[in-house]
C-alpha cells in the first residue's frame, strides 16, 4: 500500500483534456517510489477501492475554469452521497463513495487542476497547457515532500 496515490484523468484524444494523464505519467517518472500513479479515462466508481486507503490522493484534470495551475482541497458532503452517478462522478462523489463503502476517505484529498483550451481532436496538448501541466506536477512533488517527510537518518 502507498501512502500517496495521485489519479490523472482526462481524454486523451481530445486536445488540452488529456492535460491530467499527461501530468500523471510525468509525475510517475519523477516521483518518489511510494507514491502511486494511475492514468485513466475518467473518474468512475471502480476507482473507489483504490481510495479506502492512502493517506493522501491528488485528483489532475483539465479544466477551462482556471487561468493558472490550481491545488484545492477537496472534501466529500453529504450531498455528494445522494447524488452518485455510474459516470462522470467528481472527486467528491468518488470519495463520498469510498466513505459509504469502506468507512474512511484519505486525510488529505486534493483537485489539481490544469488551464486547458483546446478540446480539439488531437493526441498532443497546447504548448502553453503542456508548461501548466508540468506546473502542476512541481506542486504535486512540492506537497508530496511536505506530506511524506524523509526519516531521520540513524
Amino acid at each position: 500500500m502507498n501512502d500517496i496515490l495521485v489519479i490523472g484523468y482526462g481524454n486523451t484524444i481530445r486536445g488540452d483534456d488529456g492535460a491530467g494523464v499527461w501530468a500523471a505519467e510525468l509525475l510517475r517518472l519523477r516521483a518518489p517510489k511510494d507514491v502511486e500513479v494511475v492514468v485513466h479515462h475518467g473518474l468512475d466508481p471502480e476507482l473507489v477501492d483504490r481510495l479506502k486507503d492512502p493517506h493522501t490522493v491528488f485528483f489532475i484534470d483539465a479544466s477551462t475554469s482556471v487561468s493558472e495551475v490550481t491545488v484545492s482541497p477537496i472534501i466529500a458532503t453529504k450531498q455528494d452521497r445522494m447524488q452518485l452517478r455510474p459516470h462522470f462522478s467528481s472527486p467528491s462523489h468518488l470519495l463520498a463513495l469510498c466513505q459509504a463503502l469502506h468507512g474512511r476517505i484519505p486525510d488529505r484529498c486534493y483537485a489539481v487542476q490544469i488551464p486547458a483550451t483546446d478540446f480539439t481532436l488531437r493526441e498532443s496538448l497546447t504548448e502553453q497547457t503542456q508548461r501548466f501541466a508540468e506546473l502542476a506536477v512541481d506542486r504535486i512533488l512540492e506537497l508530496v515532500h511536505s506530506t511524506n517527510p524523509p526519516a531521520p537518518s540513524p
